[in-house]
C-alpha cells in the first residue's frame, strides 16, 4: 500500500461527487440478437428493453497532512463516505415475469452503504530509520440482488479494520532492511448486513421455474425465471489475520559485476475464517415453483420440491489456516547492457479444520524465477526482456480448501412431488458429514495450486516522449482445486453404467473429496501490445491491445458424467472453466452458470486513455475500450425420456440399505450439440465504452478549485457483458442465450474538489 505521508507544510483536500437518477439516459432499446441455426431449433433470440443499469451516487472525499513535529513526524489521512443506488438491469422479459406473477412489484434498485477512513504516522528516527504506522476501515455494505429477484432479499458485507507497523532501514551504502506488522479483521458478512437495509424476508426461498421435468428420478425445474421471499439461510463470517514479513537488500560490486541480492520472509501464522449458518423458516429454507398455466400467471405457482434442513443454526467453517514463506534473489549486472534475474521462493501451508478438527492440509510450493534484460542499444531506447516464473495460489478465505464441506456440517432432506398432485410422495436424505467421512474428503497430497508463465517482451523508446512495447505471454494453470466423488462405483471405461452407492459409507449418495486437478490444464497465451506517451506538451495517453488464445488440455475429471457419456467432447477453446477451481465435475449440468461464467477468457480488449491539459487552466480526459463479447459456452441438448442412450447407463434411482434412494448421476439426459465443447459456442457481439471527462482549475493563491464534469458510456451502447446465470447454454431452456450486465447508460456526473 502506497499512500500520501504528510509533510511539513498543512495541505489537505476536499471534494463531492453527484449523480442522481435524472443525469442518467436509457438504453434499453437496445437489443443483441443470435440467429439460431437449424440444429438449435432455428428462429431468433432476443435481449431487449426491460430496465436500465442507472446510479445515483453521493460521494464525499476528503484529506488532511501536515507536521506533528516538523522534519521528524509528520500524519496523513483520509475518508470517504458514500452512497450508491445502482439500478439492476433487466430484459423486457424479467420485467414481464415480476409484473406478472407479482402485480405492483417493484423495480428495486440495489444500494451500497460505505465509510472508509484512513490514518498514517510517519516518523523518522535518525537519519537512516523510517517507522510508518497505519489504520485503514474499509466496511461496505451493499446488497447484491439479481435481475430475477422480484424483491430484496440478499445483502452483502465485506472489509474491516486494518492495521500495520513498519520499519525501513538503510545500514551503509550496501544494506537495506524493512520489517513490518500487521493485523486486520477484513470478514464477510455479520448481523448488521441484514439489518441495513430494512429488508426481513418471511418463508422460505423461492424459486420458479418456467416448466419441470423428470430427470434422474425426480422432478427438476426447468429454466428459473423469478426468485424471491427469503434468503435460504443467513451467513455470518468473521475473519482475521496476522501477518509479519521482512525483507533485507545487500548491494555488491564485484563477484562478475553488481549483485542486488535480497532474501526475506512472509509469516501468516495465524489466518481465521469462520461461518455460521443461520437457515430460514424453521429449517424449510427452500422451496421450488412452477405455474399452475404458463398462460395465465394470475392462477399462481405451485410447490414440486421442498428441501429442509437440521440443524437450523451450525457452524459450518473454522477454518485456522498458517502460510511461512521465505524467498532469496539476486538481480545480477555482468555488463551494462546484460541483466538478470534469479530467485526461488518457498511457502509452507498449513490448513486445519476445527469443525471435524482434522488438518485439510500440510503442503510445501516451490516457486522458482529467472529472467534476464537485454539492452540492444547503449541508450536503453530499445530493450529485450523475457522471464520464466512459478507463482503459487495465495492463501486466502475464498479458496476451495478453506469453503469445501460447508454443505456437509448439516443434513438436508428433499421432498419431490413428481407428478404435481400436492403430495411430495419421494424424500432423498443426505445426513451430515461425520469426522470418520471428512478424513477421507481430503487428499492426503493436498496443495496449492500453481501457474507456470513465461513472457517475452521488446521495448523502444521513440521520439516525442512515445514509447511501444510488444509481449508474448504463455500461462498454464496447473494443479487447479478439484473434486472427486468417492462413495460411488464408476464404471472402468466410458459407455457402461454406473454401479451404484456404497464405496465408503452404503446409505449415502454422493460424498466429494477435496483434491488437486492432475488430469487437465488451462492454457492462456496471449500477445500485447502497448503505447504510451508520457506527458509533454501538455498531453500523455496510453493504449493497449491484447489478443488471447486459450483452451483446455488433457482429459475428463475421472467422476465427471460427461467422460462417461461423451467421451470424446472434451476440446474447448471457447469458455472455460474459472481457474479458481472446484468446477469441473458435472460438465453436464441441470442448472446453473457453470458453463457460461468465465470472465478471465476473453478473445480480445483494447484500451485507449488520453489527457490534454489545455489552456485556461482546462483539463479534458477520454478513454475508449473494446471488448470481445462473452461466449455461451458448450452448448447442451436434452435426449427424450426412455431414450436408451440414457437407460443403458443404469436404473434413474437407486435404493440403499436403509430404504432412502440417491439419483444415478450417469441417468442425465443432457448431452451436446456439437461434437466437441467448444464447437459451436455463441460469442455476444462486441462491448464498446466510450467515456469523457472535462474539468476547469481555479487558483486563488495556494487553494485550488476544480470543477469537472464526467460523461460515461458517451455512445449509450446497450451491449451484455455476460451470459444468463440461469442455464443460459442449454437449448432447451426459456433462458437459452439469454443475456445479462447490460451496460451502464450514458450518465453525467459532477465532481467538485478543492484543495490547498
Amino acid at each position: 500500500m502506497i499512500t500520501k505521508s504528510g509533510g511539513n507544510e498543512l495541505r489537505g483536500s476536499g471534494g463531492f461527487t453527484y449523480q442522481p437518477f435524472d443525469w442518467n439516459a436509457d438504453n434499453t432499446s437496445a437489443s443483441t440478437v443470435f440467429d439460431l441455426a437449424s440444429e438449435l431449433g432455428g428462429g431468433e433470440r432476443i435481449s431487449t428493453g426491460g430496465s436500465p443499469v442507472q446510479a445515483r451516487v453521493s460521494q464525499f472525499d476528503g484529506s488532511l497532512g501536515g507536521p506533528i513535529q516538523r522534519d521528524r513526524i509528520w500524519f496523513f489521512g483520509s475518508a470517504r463516505v458514500s452512497r450508491v443506488e445502482a439500478g439492476i438491469g433487466r430484459i423486457d422479459k424479467q420485467v414481464n415475469d415480476i409484473q406478472s406473477y407479482f402485480p405492483g412489484a417493484e423495480l428495486f434498485p440495489n444500494e451500497i452503504k460505505g465509510f472508509q477512513p484512513y490514518a498514517k504516522v510517519t516518523s523518522r528516527l535518525g537519519t537512516a530509520h523510517e517507522l510508518v504506522g497505519v489504520f485503514q476501515r474499509d466496511r461496505t455494505a451493499g446488497q447484491n440482488n439479481w435481475e430475477y429477484l422480484y424483491e430484496p432479499i440478499d445483502a452483502y458485507s465485506n472489509g474491516g479494520n486494518l492495521y500495520n507497523v513498519k520499519l525501513t532501514s538503510a545500514w551503509g551504502d550496501s544494506l537495506t532492511t524493512s520489517f513490518s506488522v500487521g493485523y486486520n479483521d477484513k470478514r464477510g458478512n455479520d448481523e448488521s448486513t441484514y439489518t441495513a437495509f430494512g429488508f426481513e424476508g418471511i418463508g422460505p426461498n423461492i424459486e420458479i421455474y418456467e416448466g419441470t421435468e423428470i430427470t434422474e428420478g425426480v422432478i427438476t425445474g426447468n429454466g428459473q425465471i423469478l426468485e424471491g421471499g427469503n434468503l435460504d439461510y443467513r451467513t455470518y463470517s468473521p475473519a482475521s489475520l496476522w501477518l509479519m514479513r521482512g525483507d533485507i537488500t545487500y548491494y555488491k560490486q564485484g563477484w562478475g559485476g553488481s549483485h542486488e541480492i535480497q532474501t526475506g520472509f512472509f509469516l501468516e501464522p495465524r489466518n481465521t475464517y469462520d461461518q455460521t449458518r443461520l437457515y430460514s423458516n424453521d429449517g424449510f429454507f427452500e422451496e421450488f415453483q412452477t405455474p399452475v398455466d404458463l398462460s395465465n400467471p394470475s392462477l399462481g405457482t405451485i410447490p414440486f420440491q421442498r428441501v429442509y434442513a437440521d440443524p437450523i443454526e451450525i457452524t459450518t467453517r473454522q477454518a485456522r489456516d498458517s502460510n511461512y514463506a521465505f524467498y532469496l534473489q539476486d538481480d545480477w549486472k555482468p555488463t551494462a547492457r546484460l541483466t538478470a534475474n534469479v530467485g526461488m521462493r518457498f511457502d509452507y501451508v498449513k490448513r486445519v479444520d476445527k469443525v471435524f478438527d482434522i488438518t485439510r492440509q500440510q503442503s510445501w510450493t516451490v516457486q522458482p524465477r529467472v529472467g534476464a534484460t537485454y539492452l540492444l542499444t547503449e541508450d536503453a531506447r530499445n530493450v529485450l526482456r523475457a522471464s520464466w516464473v512459478r507463482v503459487g495460489e495465495q492463501v486466502m478465505g475464498r479458496d476451495a480448501v478453506t469453503t469445501f464441506g460447508a454443505d456437509n456440517t448439516v443434513s438436508t432432506r428433499t421432498l419431490y412431488d413428481n407428478d404435481l398432485d400436492g403430495e411430495f410422495e419421494t424424500e432423498e436424505l443426505d445426513p451430515a458429514s461425520t469426522t470418520a467421512i471428512a478424513t477421507e474428503q481430503i487428499d492426503e497430497d493436498l496443495h496449492q495450486p500453481y501457474v507456470d508463465e513465461l513472457i517475452v517482451g521488446y521495448r523502444t523508446q521513440l521520439p516525442g516522449q512515445i514509447g511501444i512495447d510488444v509481449a508474448y505471454i504463455n500461462r498454464a494453470y496447473k494443479d487447479t482445486w478439484a473434486e472427486l466423488e468417492i462413495n460411488g462405483f464408476w464404471p472402468e471405461a466410458p459407455g457402461q453404467p454406473f454401479g451404484g452407492w456404497g464405496r465408503i459409507d452404503p446409505n449415502r449418495g454422493e460424498i466429494t473429496q477435496q483434491t488437486n486437478n492432475s488430469w487437465s490444464q488451462l492454457k492462456y497465451q496471449a500477445l500485447e501490445l502497448t503505447v504510451t506517451k508520457n506527458m509533454s506538451n501538455g498531453f500523455q495517453f496510453m493504449a493497449g491491445f491484447n489478443r488471447q488464445w486459450h483452451k483446455i488440455d488433457g482429459t475428463w475429471n475421472p467422476t465427471d458424467r460427461a467422460g462417461y457419456l461423451e467421451p470424446d467432447a472434451f476440446a474447448n477453446d471457447a469458455n472455460l472453466y474459472m481457474p479458481r477451481g472446484n468446477n469441473d465435475r458435472n460438465s453436464l449440468p441441470d442448472t446453473g452458470n457453470a458453463l457460461s461464467y468465465g470472465p478471465t477468457w476473453m478473445k480480445y480488449r483494447g484500451n485507449l486513455g488520453a489527457v490534454w491539459q489545455a489552456p485556461w487552466d482546462l483539463n479534458v480526459a477520454g478513454n475508449l475500450t473494446v471488448q470481445a463479447g462473452p461466449w455461451s459456452g458448450a452448448i447442451l441438448t436434452r435426449l427424450p425420456e426412455g431414450d436408451p442412450e440414457v437407460t443403458r447407463f443404469g436404473p434413474d434411482r437407486f435404493t440403499l440399505p436403509d430404504g432412502t434412494t440417491q439419483s444415478n448421476p450417469l441417468a442425465t439426459r443432457n448431452r451436446y450439440v456439437y461434437d466437441t465443447r467448444g464447437e459451436g459456442q455463441i460469442q455476444a457481439p462486441v462491448i464498446t465504452t466510450v467515456g469523457l471527462k472535462i474539468g476547469k482549475l481555479f487558483r486563488v493563491d495556494r487553494y485550488q478549485f476544480e470543477v469537472a464534469g464526467s460523461i460515461f458510456n458517451l455512445l449509450n451502447g446497450g451491449d451484455f457483458t455476460q451470459f444468463s446465470y440461469n442455464s443460459a447454454y442449454q437449448s432447451w431452456s426459456p433462458n437459452f442465450l439469454e443475456m445479462r450486465n447490460r451496460q451502464p447508460a450514458r450518465a453525467f456526473q459532477l465532481t467538485l474538489v478543492g484543495r490547498f
